[in-house]
């Protein structure tokens, strides 16, 4: 899933706005209170900045559970792009990501999905590889493990779910 920026979320876009004509009024005067306005532009570059780590956190977190899960289960390092891929986009295009040649790619993918750690779905070029029912859960689940937002400056606002 691809995000966007923190101002291109619903209702951030819309309370930019708010605070903007707030703050500026109809025109600029320097006698103007600020203050809103900076509030707001320093929440949004620390909801930005909690946005990027919880994807740079959550995408580590999504490699290392397959990565322990691969030594256990029969799995080959490099096939873990693939459980990572699965988990995070919910789908995977195997070759591409590892640079594989045909056949390679082909015995990877069969050995996840007899292992039913992935499934097909689609035909031929448009095919590509979901979760399968022995997927690690717990991959699953920290890869929909939604962000909770916080404002630290104002901690009795309630923020909202990304």
């Amino acid at each position: 899933m691809r995000r966007t920026t923190w101002l291109g979320e619903p209702g951030n876009t819309w309370e930019y706005y708010k605070v903007l004509k707030q703050t500026g009024g109809i025109e600029w005067s320097p006698d103007q209170d600020a203050s809103a306005w900076t509030r707001f532009n320093l929440l949004a570059y620390h909801q930005q900045i909690q946005s990027v780590q919880h994807r740079i956190d959550r995408s580590a977190r999504c490699w290392i559970d397959p990565a322990d899960f691969a030594e256990h289960h029969d799995v080959v390092e490099r096939q873990v792009t693939a459980l990572h891929d699965a988990a995070l986009v919910g789908r995977v295009r195997y070759q591409r990501s590892e640079n594989l040649n045909n056949q390679q790619a082909i015995r990877d993918i069969r050995a996840l999905t007899e292992a039913d750690l992935l499934q097909p779905v689609g035909n031929t070029k448009a095919r590509s590889y979901v979760p399968g029912p022995r997927f690690p859960a717990q991959v699953l689940e920290e890869a929909h493990r939604p962000l909770r937002l916080t404002d630290p400056y104002d901690g009795r606002r309630p923020c909202r779910s990304a």
